[in-house]
């Protein structure tokens, strides 16, 4: 049962990878500066890091899964997935959102990129509130932010 959990979460895990990417990508009002990135190199660095969260994230999930008995281990009651998710999903993300931030935008992809951190900020803004959220197809809080992230042309950081 374990495992199953484990895959079950790495769709979540893929979401807020690919959010926290696009929320941090891109802030500031900086249109043009001299340390700008090509946008091939923006997504490259963008996606190391959001491949950084899923690590950290699966990581989390071990610990999370540590010093509890097989039977608590197996049971899968929608609490324990909620504090799954709050425990190694969320702060993993908040994380990648500061790295990302540092990235200087792309020159002519600071208007998508802002979009993207936006939307990425507003879904993790609402998954710390309700982590539940993202144990459902139906209230991916990430939605528009992936959406937003497979459009710039993120990899890991759109769950490609």
């Amino acid at each position: 049962m374990k495992k199953s959990r484990t895959r079950s979460f790495i769709p979540v895990i893929a979401t807020l990878t690919a959010l926290a990417v696009l929320n941090s990508c891109g802030s500031g009002d900086d249109t043009k500066t001299v340390n700008s990135l090509s946008k091939k190199e923006f997504i490259k660095q963008a996606d190391q890091i959001c491949s950084k969260t899923e690590k950290r994230q699966l990581v989390l999930i071990g610990k999370f899964e540590e010093g509890k008995s097989p039977q608590e281990s197996q049971a899968s009651s929608p609490k324990a997935e909620e504090e799954l998710v709050a425990f190694a999903g969320v702060p993993p993300v908040k994380q990648q959102l500061q790295e990302l931030s540092q990235l200087p935008a792309p020159e002519g992809g600071s208007e998508q990129v802002d979009g993207y951190l936006k939307a990425l900020e507003t879904g993790l803004k609402t998954a710390e509130n309700d982590p539940a959220l993202l144990l459902s197809i139906d209230s991916d809080p990430f939605a528009k932010a992936t959406s937003l992230a497979k459009a710039f042309g993120f990899k890991v950081c759109s769950g490609a």
